[in-house]
Formats: C-alpha cells, sequence, structure tokens
C-alpha cells in the first residue's frame, strides 16, 4: 500500500510538472530559422492576403532588420502589393500614394524622404531595407491612423469642397456650426460642456456622411474622410479626460477599430491586393482577452478590442498574425532626447523566453496555429513577455498565429 502510494504521488508530482512546463513543450517545437533565407514562412502565409508583422517593443532594433527584410521577401518572391503603417496618417498616405483628389491639395513636401518621417520607425537605422523596397517598388501604402490637428482640418476643408461640385447638394450640413465646434473640441480645454459638443460635432458629421452619400460627386474616399473625422473626434475627446481603465479602454478600441477600417476600406476598393501590415504586437493579438493584465488594479485586457481581433472577424483565415519576441538585450526607440528610456529585456522565469533561450538558438519559429490545435496544447497558459516585455499569463498560442524568436535584441539605433 504504501508502495502505491508513492507511486501514485509522484505520478501526480509529474502531471503537474507537465502542467507546470508547458513552455518546455512548446520551446521544443521552435524550428532554427537561417534569417538570410525567409522562405521558413511559405506554408503559413499560403492563401493569405493580410499578414501581420508585430514586434514585442517599438524600440526592438534587430526585429526592424528581421522584419523589413520579411516585408522585401513577401514582395519580391510571395506577390505582396500593399504596406499598412501603424502610426501613419489616413489622409497623408492616401496623398502620398497618388490619390487622384489629392492631386496638388498637399504640400508636395510630405513625399520628401517621406518613410523616414514615420515615427518611431523611420529615424531608425535598422529601416533602410524597408525604405528600399518602399521607395523603389510599386508597392501601394495605407494610412492606418486618423488625423492629426491639422489633418482633420484639412479633411473637413476638401470634403465641403468635394460637396460644392454638386450643383444639386440640398445643404443639410451647418458647416459654420461645425467649424466652431471643432474649435470648441479641439482647441479649447475640456469642461463639463465638452461632451455635448462632440455629440453635436458628431452629429454634423453624420449628416456631412449623408449628403456625400446622396450627392452626385458621391465616392468612397470622401466617406471615408468623414468616418475619419468622426473618429478623431471621439479619440481626441476621450484621451483628454481623466486616465482611468474606462476611459482608455475607450481610446484603445476606438483607436484600433478604426484602423481596422481604414484596412477594411482599403481592401475593398482593392480585393486583389495582398497587404503587409506593421504594427505593436499588441495590436497584432487576435484574441488579446485570453491574457490577463498584470500591473494597475481595474485594468484588464477584456475591455478592450484591438486590431487584428476587428480584421479577423472580417477576413477569418484569411489573416495571419506573427508576433515577434526576444530572450535577453535592449530595446530603446531611436530618439536621443530625454524622456526615451532605454529598457532591457530580461527572461523571466518559467517564462516561454527563458525556455526558449535554453534551445542555442538565435533565431527561431514556432507555429502557434497548429499547437493549439492539438489537444495537448489547447487552453495551455503559460507566461510570455510578448507585449512591451512585461511577463503575463495568457493563452497565448490563440493570441497570435506564429511566433518569431530572436534571442538576443538590440536598441534600434538613429540614423547619421
Amino acid at each position: 500500500m504504501k508502495v502505491e502510494f508513492i507511486c501514485f504521488f509522484a505520478c501526480a508530482l509529474a502531471l503537474v510538472g507537465c502542467k507546470d512546463k508547458v513552455t518546455t513543450a512548446i520551446a521544443k517545437q521552435m524550428v532554427e530559422v537561417n534569417v538570410n533565407e525567409m522562405s521558413f514562412i511559405d506554408d503559413f502565409i499560403e492563401n493569405k492576403d493580410i499578414v501581420i508583422l508585430g514586434e514585442a517593443s517599438h524600440g526592438d532594433g534587430r526585429t526592424f532588420e528581421i522584419k523589413s527584410d520579411l516585408v522585401k521577401y513577401l514582395v519580391e518572391e510571395k506577390g505582396f502589393t500593399t504596406f499598412a503603417f501603424e502610426s501613419r496618417d489616413f489622409l497623408e498616405i492616401a496623398y502620398i500614394g497618388g490619390n487622384s483628389f489629392l492631386k496638388d491639395r498637399l504640400e508636395e513636401s510630405l513625399k520628401e524622404d517621406w518613410v523616414r518621417q514615420w515615427s518611431p520607425w523611420g529615424p531608425a537605422q535598422e529601416i533602410q531595407g524597408l525604405v528600399d523596397v518602399l521607395t523603389t517598388k510599386a508597392i501601394r501604402p495605407i494610412g492606418l491612423e486618423t488625423y492629426s490637428y491639422t489633418s482633420e482640418l484639412l479633411a473637413l476643408k476638401l470634403i465641403k469642397e468635394k460637396l460644392a461640385e454638386d450643383k444639386h447638394a440640398i445643404g443639410l450640413v451647418d458647416w459654420r456650426l461645425l467649424d466652431e465646434l471643432h474649435a470648441t473640441i479641439f482647441e479649447e480645454p475640456y469642461d463639463a460642456d465638452t461632451a455635448e459638443d462632440l455629440k453635436s460635432y458628431v452629429s454634423i458629421l453624420q449628416d456631412v456622411y449623408k449628403e456625400v452619400l446622396r450627392s452626385e460627386v458621391y465616392d468612397p474616399f470622401t466617406l471615408q474622410l468623414v468616418e475619419n473625422a468622426s473618429t478623431s473626434a471621439e479619440l481626441n475627446y476621450y484621451s483628454s479626460l481623466e486616465a482611468n481603465p474606462t476611459n482608455l479602454n475607450k481610446v484603445i478600441t476606438l483607436r484600433d477599430l478604426q484602423m481596422s477600417k481604414n484596412l477594411v476600406w482599403y481592401k475593398e476598393q482593392h480585393p486583389e491586393a495582398k497587404i503587409i501590415v506593421w504594427m505593436a504586437n499588441f495590436h497584432g493579438a487576435k484574441e488579446l482577452s485570453a491574457v490577463t493584465f498584470e500591473g494597475e488594479e481595474d485594468y484588464s485586457y477584456e475591455n478592450q478590442k484591438v486590431f487584428a481581433e476587428f480584421v479577423t472577424e472580417k477576413y477569418k483565415d484569411n489573416v495571419f498574425s506573427l508576433a515577434f519576441t526576444s530572450s535577453e538585450g535592449k530595446s530603446k526607440m531611436p530618439y536621443d532626447f530625454e524622456g526615451v528610456e532605454e529598457t532591457i529585456i530580461v527572461s523571466p522565469k518559467n517564462s516561454l523566453e527563458e525556455e526558449l533561450a535554453l534551445k542555442g538558438m538565435d533565431y527561431g519559429y514556432i507555429d502557434f496555429k497548429a499547437l493549439r490545435n492539438q489537444k495537448r496544447y489547447n487552453q495551455q497558459r503559460f507566461h510570455s513577455i510578448l507585449l512591451g516585455y512585461h511577463n503575463q499569463e495568457g493563452n497565448w498560442l490563440n493570441v497570435f498565429d506564429g511566433l518569431f524568436y530572436i534571442k538576443r535584441n538590440d536598441r534600434a539605433n538613429p540614423i547619421e
């Protein structure tokens, strides 16, 4: 009886150990990658029109280099035609991309060295390969973000100008009031009346939308200008409020929803487009709620929804999200001014990154999608630093389709 109990206890310990060390089992599935040959990705992106390339942090210089090489490969070898930017304005990138309506309506200077004006990636030495591809190949660009203050004003001006071409317009829009409300929402300090001003502003923009839709000069691009204007105002408003979980959740979800709408809009205008999306792992998460946030009380990923979730709802299996992570090294955005700090990358005990480091590979790939379809791994939770190098537990196999591992990352360096 005593021997049987010892055997049972040993087996129970073994089972606990297996559960605790799911990261060990997953790490064993990593295959080594030769970064001079990107064909490792071929089978995973077959029949995919949208490929999201993430990054753990916006200062990962080595990740920038690898991603730039991947973009080059996807364009030259796999027929991808379009590049979508996190943190680039919808209107400005449409102009840079040659939108006919915008010709001669924006400053020509916007086209000068335009990739290098992309913050925070543009000033990095490590994206030179990407600069070469985007400026020498016939790549169509998409700006995923809504407007800056200046672009918002310009967008409203362009919409008004477009509607003025319709001689039969019914004059539904109160442009004078729209201008006044715009000044209140964007320029004046926020007070108790701002919420009502915002409601009025968005309501008038809805009238603008209706008038564009019924006008003789209707076109999808003008409608998308209105769509971005409305979201821009809401984002500006909620960003100004008290920094609490409710308002932060609203800002994140609004921003990512609009980014997804801008991509969907483009894809609907160009159904044949094969699109590469460059953004943070965070925005590329297909199931953000599968991760437990480690940090402030009352904050949760469950109340947020991000870009890849919206896009995957629309395009299903046609979306492939590739995350990047590292076990050690440094990360820092390519700026040398106060406030831009360096992060030391550390693999926490029992994290996936700790196990990956033990494999002795400088670069590797794990097929998350294949693993999550296996009973052994299904719904398994483990720790990782995939989101901003913060140690968090999650069902990570459901969050991304694949993982590119760079053992040692390095900070992004500014161009000289």
